[in-house]
């Protein structure tokens, strides 16, 4: 396949493969949908009942002006009362301080149908991770294990909502220069951003494979609730 320079995604052609077995037909939540990227991915893989839900009126709207499904939270209990066979949690979960992601993900969790299926993409720690000015830290699949998982493990805390992890990848971005003022300063000199360019290059010809691994996703299925202890 000859992907286009600037188009080709090593994290969207993983999450295809990943979304692949789904039933196309179940009703999706995408949490946090922004301006609806992965809405359109969606819809693009043939899911026909793909809904975002987003915090910023301003986002909800142009993702509604852009023939979305979108909902604020507060419109969101009456949206679907039937509950969602998938939950979409791309790109938010390292927004979150640990005390509070648990209760955000179970907040969802409660809007999932029974069995149903929960989808987690996020950045590692590389070197553009605080490039996001409201990046709080990263999480691995080990950290929703031990949160989320079945086993009791030596945590302050653990969900009452089990998670059973399916299907996991790691995907790559190119290698790039970044702590050069060149990358910033229009007039410093501009070497970074030509090699930046070329790793890019580099990265899109190899078709991904030259490059570094910079998040992971991972497909999880709802398990019940945790048998409070004795």
């Amino acid at each position: 396949m000859i992907h286009r320079f600037s188009g080709y995604s090593d994290e969207a052609r993983r999450l295809r493969r990943m979304l692949a077995p789904l039933d196309r037909h179940a009703p999706v939540l995408d949490v946090g949908c922004g301006y609806g990227r992965n809405l359109d991915l969606l819809r693009g893989l043939g899911f026909t009942r793909v809904e975002g839900v987003e915090k910023n009126p301003d986002l909800v709207r142009a993702a509604r002006d852009r023939g979305h499904v979108c909902h604020l939270p507060e419109e969101l209990a009456a949206a679907n009362p039937d509950g969602y066979a998938l939950l979409v949690f791309s790109h938010i979960v390292e927004h979150f301080g640990y005390e509070s992601l648990q209760g955000f993900i179970e907040s969802y969790l409660e809007r999932l149908r029974p069995d149903g299926q929960i989808l987690i993409v996020t950045p590692l720690l590389h070197g553009a991770f605080y490039n996001d000015f409201d990046h709080v830290k990263p999480y691995l699949p080990m950290g929703f294990r031990m949160v989320f998982g079945a086993d009791v493990s030596q945590v302050q805390f653990q969900s009452r909502h089990v998670l059973e992890l399916e299907d996991l990848a790691f995907f790559k971005d190119q290698w790039r220069l970044q702590y050069y003022p060149g990358l910033y300063l229009p007039h410093a000199s501009r070497w970074p951003l030509q090699v930046n360019r070329l790793l890019k290059l580099v990265f899109v010809a190899s078709g991904g494979l030259i490059g570094k691994k910079i998040g992971w996703m991972g497909l999880y299925r709802h398990r019940g609730r945790r048998t409070p202890a004795a």
